[in-house]
């Protein structure tokens, strides 16, 4: 059925009923088959892809899981309208508390500690990363920070649409008449369509039903209907008039465009806070290996003062102190895993992973390569590329609209109004839907309202004016922030660069100088021994810090240059030119070390075993005839090249002492290995320059000032020898009978 309401066909006699049936099948026909969250949901959708879009090609939409109402009464058994919600806070007298037993093995039970089940589960960077996106707090709060403004938009947006509204009012009246009620029951429909105008104003189009029926004289049939289209229009002409009245919608619509700034920008520093978090707990890992390896050291160190005691060649108080710092060591150790727990359930819980989740971090790294970085252009670059610093510059336009606002607020009050009125014959009592043009009324003015108070408005203006110099040097210092940030991120990179290399130096340098302790241990106490130790562990520690300070520099140079991309599964996307690295498979690289500080360790092993093996082995057979015979041969070359014989023979001597333990080792790896006794032994530079340090530590000690020249002929010459007689197994025959 359809009909023309300015029509004069023959009305159609609805009463009150029928108009509630038409103003119900309006809003059925309006509604349409889509409604409630679905559409809601559709429209967020479709901002939030068209506004992450514009951001360009690697920005990434968040999740729209949205939330249902089963999480609001999770985990709680009581009413949620308590008034008296109950505290669980019991007094001391029923708290328990049991000593401990201090005869309990508290170090089994720090051993205990540190055992990994078996269902543990293994997480490197990249699988943290992606992890993290799925299911951390703090990764879903930015993407609600991002949902919540386009919803703001979207409600703005409904504001600014057309909006249809339908009120309708019954009430009943009655009024006593000789002891009776006369009641009647009164209906009003207003069913409402409104517009507001882009420049200020609105327009509505309304139908107002009006019905009374008499409820004691319905069979006479008093009652009565009628109804009335109603035009009407409010339109400012000076004040609130033009691209002010559209502020809140303007302010909105910029808003969507921060957040999506400001979510993408969260991404990128959620990446690297995690990255950050994930490499220091690998250093911390590795810092319990190098702390173990510490115990380990500082045990057969003590092992060897005590047989040195025993033999009454070292004072007893050697013992004590090499026995200390074992003790110090295990201490160290402890203190490491359980900080190296605290942080790994600290970690779990910044990913959103349960904290009965057993959890082994894996070594691995980004892989990021070292940046060639020119300081102005990583200046320019911030400034350039940092989201949140075009937010800082946009805001600063929201600043400068508000006061041109605010200057609008000091108009006068100028407005023009205008409405139509159609209503229907009001000679009918049941009028229906038959409007009548004749009876059409019309009312338009002008109204005008002097700006003689604006004193409020003068206050405003002047504080939005405050405001605006107050967001502009907010904006300048922020600004500025960044430029230093970035020259700091330049220069800790070089700065990371350089403490790579220095510390790879300091490895080296401190197992020579633990080496040197070891091959010639009379020469050394206690107490430079543990000191050694230390020192190699410490070097150790930092150098592991200062790779993993040159890989945060490189992330964080990234970041705060506004170059860092995040793809959708948490992985670094690689920018033109860049090309990620295997750290632990790269070879040759001048930021790298020239050994795997594993492969330290292992070698560190091999010779501690001999080293080990070998005192004992000396401490039942008397091999120092033939080192006198090596000085005696000294003395003699020394003669003929006119240096100090006990200088020249003290540095073969301790050269050829370090140069066979370092031989002897190659021969006991190549027996563990299974493959036999026959080996082959070549004089490698790393070897003769630990062997020169050697001798020219010990010269130095006992008073000899030789040459760079001399001291290297001595180095070679020992190592001749040494070569020789470990290979004709003179050392290697009685170490092997000794094994066996």
């Amino acid at each position: 059925m359809s009909f023309n309401p300015l029509s004069k066909s023959r009305p159609v006699d609805l009463g009150w009923s029928g108009a509630l049936v038409v103003t119900a099948f309006t809003l059925v026909g309006v509604g349409g088959c889509e409604s409630g969250l679905g559409r809601i949901d559709r429209h967020v959708a479709e901002l939030i892809s068209d506004h992450s879009a514009a951001l360009g090609a690697d920005a990434v939409t968040p999740r729209l899981p949205w939330p249902g109402d089963d999480r609001s009464a999770e985990g709680r058994d009581r009413s949620l309208a308590d008034e008296q919600p109950p505290t669980t806070n019991p007094p001391a007298e029923q708290l328990p508390f049991r000593p401990a037993d201090e005869a309990q093995d508290v170090m089994l039970r720090l051993e205990r500690y540190a055992d990994v089940p078996a269902e543990a589960r293994r997480m490197e960077l990249r699988s943290a990363l992606a992890y993290a996106i799925r299911h951390s707090r703090e990764y879903r709060f930015a993407e609600e920070d991002y949902l919540l403004a386009a919803l703001r938009l979207l409600s703005e947006r409904h504001l600014w649409g057309p909006r249809l509204f339908d009120e309708l009012d019954a009430s009943i009246e009655g009024e006593a008449d000789e002891a009776l009620f006369d009641t009647s029951l009164r209906l009003v429909n207003e069913l409402r369509l409104t517009q507001r105008l882009p420049y200020g104003g609105e327009v509505t189009a309304r139908m107002l039903a009006r019905a009374t029926e008499d409820l004691h004289q319905r069979v006479a049939g008093e009652n009565t209907q009628t109804a009335e289209l109603i035009f009407s229009a409010d339109i400012p002409l000076l004040r609130g008039a033009g691209q002010v009245a559209r502020e809140d919608r303007i302010q909105a619509e910029r808003n969507l465009v921060y957040a999506a700034r400001d979510f993408e920008r969260s991404r990128r520093q959620f990446l690297f806070d995690i990255a950050q978090d994930f490499l220091s707990l690998v250093v911390q890992g590795q810092a319990i290996k190098n702390a173990q390896q510490r115990v380990r050291l500082s045990e057969q160190a003590e092992d060897r003062e005590v047989a040195l005691v025993s033999a009454g060649r070292r004072p007893p108080f050697d013992a004590d102190l090499a026995a200390q710092a074992t003790r110090d060591a295990r201490d160290q150790l402890n203190r490491q895993r359980e900080n190296f727990r605290l942080a790994v359930d600290r970690f779990k819980v910044r990913l959103g992973m349960p904290q009965d989740q057993p959890l082994i971090i894996e070594p691995s790294s980004l892989g990021l390569p070292t940046p060639k970085i020119d300081m102005d252009e990583a200046v320019r670059a911030g400034m350039a590329y940092r989201l949140d610093l075009q937010n800082r510059r946009d805001q600063l336009d929201d600043s400068r609209r508000a006061v041109r606002n605010a200057r609008n607020a000091l108009l006068a009050d100028l407005n023009l109004t205008a409405s139509i009125s159609i209503p229907t014959d009001d000679g009918r009592d049941r009028a229906g839907l038959d409007f009548d043009l004749d009876d059409t009324s019309f009312l338009a003015g002008v109204t005008l309202d002097l700006p003689l108070d604006r004193t409020i408005e003068r206050v405003n203006l002047r504080q939005t004016q405050i405001s605006l110099e107050r967001t502009i040097r907010d904006y300048e210092g922020f600004r500025d922030s960044i430029a230093v940030d970035v020259r700091a991120s330049v220069r800790d990179i070089d700065r990371a660069r350089f403490s790579v290399q220095l510390q790879n130096e300091n490895v080296a340098i401190a197992t020579r100088r633990r080496q040197s302790n070891e091959a010639a241990p009379d020469r050394s106490d206690a107490r430079e021994r543990s000191e050694a130790i230390d020192a190699l562990n410490r070097a150790l520690d930092e150098y592991d810090r200062a790779v993993r300070d040159l890989q945060v520099g490189t992330l964080r140079y990234l970041l705060d240059t506004g170059q860092l991309r995040v793809a959708s599964d948490g992985s670094i996307r690689p920018l033109q030119g860049m090309q990620l690295i295997d750290l632990d498979a790269a070879n040759g690289d001048a930021n790298r070390p020239t050994e795997k500080v594993s492969d330290r360790f292992a070698k560190l092993e091999v010779l501690d075993t001999y080293l080990k093996l070998r005192n004992d082995y000396l401490a039942k057979i008397d091999e120092r005839a033939e080192i006198q015979a090596l000085i005696r041969a000294g003395s003699q070359l020394g003669d003929s090249r006119n240096v100090t014989p006990a200088g020249y023979a003290a540095a073969k001597a301790a050269a050829y002492e370090m140069l066979a333990a370092a031989y002897t080792s190659a021969f006991l790896a190549a027996y563990e290995a299974r493959v036999g006794p026959e080996f082959e032994v070549d004089v490698d530079g790393v070897d003769l320059e630990i062997a020169f340090s050697v001798a020219r530590d010990v010269t130095t000690e006992f008073g000899h000032n030789l040459a760079p020249g001399v001291l290297l002929q001595a180095t070679e010459a020992a190592a001749e020898e040494a070569h020789e007689y470990v290979s004709s197994r003179v050392i290697d025959a009685r170490l092997f009978d000794y094994l066996n």
